[in-house]
């Protein structure tokens, strides 16, 4: 985003608010990268401060790598009843002990409902 706050610092030349039309045809004529060029078009009508223009541009340029890259462990992340779990980790997700009584007690949860026992207690 560097190479646009430039780009902005150069556009506005100190001007306190462009209107977005004014904004993209001082853009193009300081010769940003075609693809700033485009983001720049799609801005709505209206008049920007250096600051909305550049929160304006961060938004239509999507999400950067970071939540990109966050997306993707998310979508990667298991959770609830999509791994395997036996009796005592079940007691212990409840917050029991695992002791015989309440590792049986997990079993026939697990046994009568099966994922649902597990769902309730760790979505």
């Amino acid at each position: 985003m560097a190479n646009v706050d430039d780009i902005l610092t150069q556009v506005f030349d100190g001007q306190p608010r462009l209107t977005g039309d004014e904004i993209f045809r001082r853009v193009t004529a300081a010769g940003a990268d075609p693809d700033v060029i485009d983001q720049f078009r799609l801005f709505p009508q209206g008049e920007y401060s250096p600051e909305e223009a550049a929160y304006t541009f961060s938004e239509l340029a999507g999400p950067g790598p970071e939540v990109a890259a966050a997306a993707a462990a998310d979508a990667d992340a298991r959770t609830g009843a999509d791994q395997p779990w036996d009796a005592e980790d079940l007691a212990v997700a409840e917050g029991r002990d695992p002791t015989p009584a309440n590792v049986e007690r997990a079993r026939r949860e697990l046994a009568e409902d099966g994922p649902a026992a597990i769902e309730r207690t760790v979505p």
